[in-house]
């Protein structure tokens, strides 16, 4: 098994908030799309969202797995706060074609008023290289009064490197060189 972990590259839908504008904006990729582990949670990097609102983000493209071989789990994480520390919720989803959207676990309920990291995991899957290229991932509030608010995402993708690499290709044709 490897992994790779993966960041926003674009907008899909948007309807979240910019935290120091107060306006919807634009290029909401860019204010989520912090390294994982290095954190930039300040109102001019992160997003809030009212009851309802959903935010839909084109992830970059797997760079290091390769065309044969296939992802088996995807897990998304978040760096997400309630500032007031109310049970307020949000879903995670995840699409293939922008159409049929697939939950991420159970909802996420926020109770912490300084950011913390939740993730969320699908496993069993069968996808491409392809298949994850495509992958879009969508965060929506679906419950409670106040904000919420969402500094960092990315989604870690687990897959199975295809067999027959090129070393033993390369050892068979010096087998051959060598008259074996």
């Amino acid at each position: 098994m490897a992994t790779e972990r993966i960041y926003p590259a674009g907008d899909g839908a948007i309807a979240w908030i910019e935290v120091n504008t107060d306006n919807v904006g634009t290029n909401h990729y860019l204010r989520v799309d912090d390294p994982y582990g290095s954190y930039n949670d300040a109102s001019s990097d992160a997003l809030y969202a009212n009851a309802g609102n959903v935010d839909i983000y084109t992830m970059a493209n797997v760079a290091a797995m390769g065309a044969g071989d296939t992802a088996t789990d995807l897990t998304v994480y978040l760096r997400i706060q309630s500032p007031i520390g109310s049970s307020e919720t949000m879903q995670v989803s995840y699409s293939l074609n922008g159409t049929d959207w697939t939950q991420i676990g159970t909802n996420i309920v926020l109770n912490e008023i300084s950011y913390t990291e939740y993730t969320r995991t699908v496993s069993g899957l069968s996808l491409s290289q392809g298949d994850v290229n495509n992958l879009q991932i969508k965060i929506q509030r679906t419950a409670g009064s106040n904000d919420i608010r969402i500094s960092a995402l990315s989604v870690l993708v687990t897959y199975t490197e295809a067999g027959g690499s090129a070393i033993p290709v390369f050892m068979h044709h010096l087998n051959i060189l060598a008259g074996n």
